[in-house]
């Protein structure tokens, strides 16, 4: 959490992107809106402009909570309050590398608390990657020289300073200025409006209008009645078509509604704040200007750049994923962890990955609190006996769970597949997927589907009343 606190602060954002059912509690949706009607902050659960979805099964009156955005504040204090519940060592450092003993089978994970400080080692029977993206900051060319003077600035060097976005813009900039915002995503909306409550004059420029969206990626990868068959379509497509998958489903930054509409309205009614498009970022003319106080860009004087352009993941150029692979041997696809359905990297090895580095399993949306849900869920049911202890007798979840709703549930008849294309809204594509994998299954023996009512082969047509148990 000490990285999330960080980047929420540093861009003053109040409100989370993802609804009150995400959250670490993976078993128990409810378990931070329960935790705001018991603090009586129920205030701080903000509706999300979106209708017509369905979160979860819940219709309880909590579970018309859990489509609400929760306040940076309030989900700050409930995982603080998870904290200080669940048993925990905490080590605070950064992690260099991973290797394995050969005589007992454990890992060794190399740290250093402080820099300059002696190299440490922790032992451990499993080791899970749960570092968020881990890659190259995305600077756009012309830009890249300039990085390292004080008249630019990525906002993941915010991260690395400790200052707020507004704090830092008066330092660099102690006088009324020109200040040019780069990026058309959450980030550069809040960058825009820190500099412009800073005192400055502001230019966002980004490649295409500003597209809103509740959500970072489409809310039916949120409803219960959607995100299934799209996860089903994703991990039906070939291991090196995913990551295009998961850039064409976020398609590009977004800007929550509430934001931009704030940043319209001061558009509107000030000159200070103006919104460009301009498709020829990455062919700007950028140079430092004679006085050395200013960036020209394209002519224009600027007297700061923010480059709100996120990072590109590539796991592959940190030396702690570099280390392991080398070990290890690990496959990768396009500079991704290419790990199993279990989020294993290798098999065999109780070496997991989580979150935006393994969203070629996780699918869109594995880098946000849902992915990270999800995740955990598969990891737990992993490593349940081993948290337990070799002999332990606690049963873990049963793995049919985390398994995909589809997969057992087909005897090769048409009009059955014709049953689940209607009740599920099945897409052409999810419904082409299934009659292949029926074809392949049927030559093994493939369990039936469970008729209402324990009715017996051939298939039959259920009556309006009756319903059938899916996955």
């Amino acid at each position: 959490m000490q990285s999330w606190n960080n980047r929420f602060e540093a861009l003053e954002i109040s409100h989370l992107r993802s609804p009150a059912f995400a959250h670490p509690v993976a078993f128990e949706p409810t378990a931070l809106v329960n935790f705001a009607i018991q603090e009586g902050r129920t205030s701080e659960l903000s509706d999300a402009p979106v209708c017509c979805w369905v979160p979860t099964t819940d219709l309880s009156a909590q579970g018309r909570l859990l489509k609400a955005l929760p306040s940076n504040a309030l989900f700050r204090d409930f995982c603080r309050s998870l904290e200080a519940k669940l048993p925990h060592r905490w080590l605070s450092g950064t992690a260099a590398s991973v290797c394995k003993d050969s005589s007992t089978g454990e890992f060794r994970v190399r740290y250093k608390a402080k820099a300059g400080e002696r190299e440490r080692t922790v032992v451990a029977r499993a080791v899970i990657l749960a570092t968020g993206p881990v890659g190259k900051w995305n600077v756009p060319a012309p830009f890249g020289e300039l990085l390292s003077s004080r008249l630019v600035l990525h906002t993941e060097q915010l991260l690395v300073e400790g200052r707020t976005l507004r704090e830092e813009v008066t330092r660099r900039c102690p006088g009324a200025g020109r200040v040019l915002v780069i990026g058309g995503g959450l980030s550069a909306a809040q960058a825009a409006l820190a500099a412009f409550r800073a005192g400055q004059r502001v230019l966002l420029r980004s490649r295409r209008p500003l597209q809103t969206r509740a959500f970072d990626i489409a809310s039916e990868w949120l409803d219960v009645r959607h995100a299934d068959r799209l996860r089903y379509e994703f991990l039906s497509l070939p291991i090196k078509r995913r990551r295009d998958a998961v850039r064409e489903a976020v398609s590009g930054g977004s800007v929550p509604e509430t934001y931009l509409d704030e940043i319209r309205r001061l558009a509107q009614s000030s000159p200070a704040l103006q919104l460009e498009v301009d498709e020829e970022i990455d062919r700007s003319q950028v140079c430092m200007g004679p006085d050395g106080e200013h960036v020209l860009v394209n002519g224009d004087a600027f007297a700061m750049v923010i480059l709100a352009t996120g990072v590109v993941a590539e796991p592959s150029c940190s030396p702690l994923y570099d280390s392991v692979q080398a070990l290890f041997e690990a496959p990768t696809i396009d500079g991704l962890p290419h790990v199993d359905n279990s989020l294993r990297w290798m098999p065999g090895e109780d070496l997991f990955v989580l979150g935006a580095n393994a969203v070629l399993e996780l699918g869109p949306g594995g880098g946000n609190l849902l992915g990270a849900m999800r995740g955990a869920r598969v990891v737990a049911n992993e490593l349940c006996s081993l948290m337990g202890g070799k002999q332990s007798s606690i049963a873990g979840p049963d793995r049919s769970i985390f398994s995909n709703k589809y997969a057992g549930v087909l005897d090769g008849s048409e009009s059955e597949i014709d049953v689940l294309v209607e009740r599920l809204h099945l897409s052409a594509k999810a419904e082409t997927a299934l009659k292949k994998a029926c074809k392949h299954r049927t030559t093994k023996g493939a369990p039936g589907f469970i008729l209402p009512h324990g009715g017996p082969a051939p298939f039959r047509r259920p009556r309006r009343d009756q319903r059938y148990q899916v996955g």
